[in-house]
């Protein structure tokens, strides 16, 4: 039986005459068409490139099946379509529709590029934003540091820290630390005057 649908394939195949390729042709896009029995047509702009075929690819065509496959032709990436060409539901041959990758590839490699810096660009932003925003944020707990490090050092007790406006916890703790003074300024002055008397 294989051998009768090999016959009948050659006998239709002898008949054939493929027509240019170039017919179907657009730029980028290369067009093959091959008998099983060996003829070849392809496209002007494949120039002497032939589009292979492999065996396990080829055998699903004659089954009737379409397939793609990426290959390498020339060293160019080639994404492939193939489908049965068929003649009196006999499969006598392959069209083949092929585009280089080498565009796709070169717009990944840009993306990944903007991708890439607009990363480093939004955390180089994030980092400036939460630097700015921390230092203002921990502003008014420096001015108090800095505050109660001259009251330390001077030892007056009549001096009190600025209390922010805000009622935030900075400025709940620059009012305690305000009372506080006050409560020790007191006992100080009240043992000034025990010891005095």
């Amino acid at each position: 039986a294989l051998q009768v649908q090999s016959d009948i394939r050659a006998v239709i195949a002898r008949r054939i005459l493929l027509p240019p390729a170039e017919a179907f042709a657009t730029p980028g896009i290369y067009v093959q068409l091959s008998l099983l029995e060996g003829t070849t047509s392809r496209s002007e702009n494949m120039g002497d490139r032939t589009l292979p075929i492999l065996p396990a690819t080829l055998d699903r065509v004659r089954n009737g099946e379409n397939a793609f496959v990426t290959q390498i032709v020339d060293g160019i990436p080639v994404r492939s379509y193939l489908r049965p060409f068929s003649v009196r539901n006999q499969v006598v041959g392959v069209i083949q529709v092929a585009e280089p990758l080498q565009s796709v590839y070169t717009t990944l490699r840009r993306l990944a590029i903007l991708l890439g810096l607009g990363i480093f660009g939004g955390l180089f932003l994030a980092s400036a934003v939460g630097a700015f925003l921390a230092n203002r944020a921990l502003a008014p707990m420096d001015r108090l540091t800095q505050s109660a490090r001259v009251i330390a050092h001077s030892g007056d007790l009549s001096q009190r820290v600025d209390s922010p406006v805000a009622t935030d916890e900075v400025g709940r703790l620059a009012t305690m630390f305000n009372e506080m003074l006050g409560r020790i300024e007191e006992l100080f002055r009240a043992q000034q005057r025990f010891v005095a008397d």
